[in-house]
């Protein structure tokens, strides 16, 4: 049996909102109200709801593409939150993808119109083949460190080069 999700909505960041819903013994009394006064509250923001997949908490897949290139792509890992960005101390390793996961992405940025971005994968199944997000202007500071590449050289490379 599924319960109800209880949401929790950061408010210590600028809008708009985050809401994070994790399973809670009072999700079934508070859980849905709550989340019917996020919306109403709101009713003019957009909304967007994820499915939490448990097997990638606090874990990810960061994809770097480049034009029609993976440039590279790390393991990130966080064993004190869900979310495995570096930048809320996870940490980054070489984690290498198959061919099919990278036409994957080149396609996601094709099809978005990007030149250069950073996509989010979540394992599901134990691959990581899940899109979670894509960052039309994703750091690289982190991924360079952990895969040993200077990914603003291939940016730099790419903008040339399409001029």
């Amino acid at each position: 049996k599924t319960r109800p999700m209880m949401p929790t909505i950061n408010t210590t960041t600028p809008s708009p909102k985050t809401v994070f819903f994790g399973v809670s013994p009072n999700a079934e009394k508070h859980g849905l109200p709550l989340l019917d006064f996020f919306v109403k509250k709101n009713y003019n923001k957009p909304v967007m709801f994820s499915e939490f997949i448990k097997e990638s908490s606090g874990r990810d897949v960061r994809v770097y593409v480049v034009g029609s290139n993976v440039i590279a792509s790390m393991l990130r890992n966080n064993p004190n939150d869900f979310r495995s960005n570096i930048a809320l101390s996870g940490t980054g390793s070489d984690y290498p993808i198959n061919e099919e996961t990278k036409a994957m992405c080149i396609n996601i940025a094709k099809d978005l119109k990007l030149d250069f971005c950073g996509i989010d994968l979540l394992f599901k199944n134990g691959n990581p083949s899940v899109i979670c997000e894509v960052n039309s202007n994703a750091m690289f500071a982190g991924i360079n460190k952990a895969c040993n590449v200077k990914i603003e050289e291939s940016i730099t490379k790419h903008i040339v080069n399409s001029i």
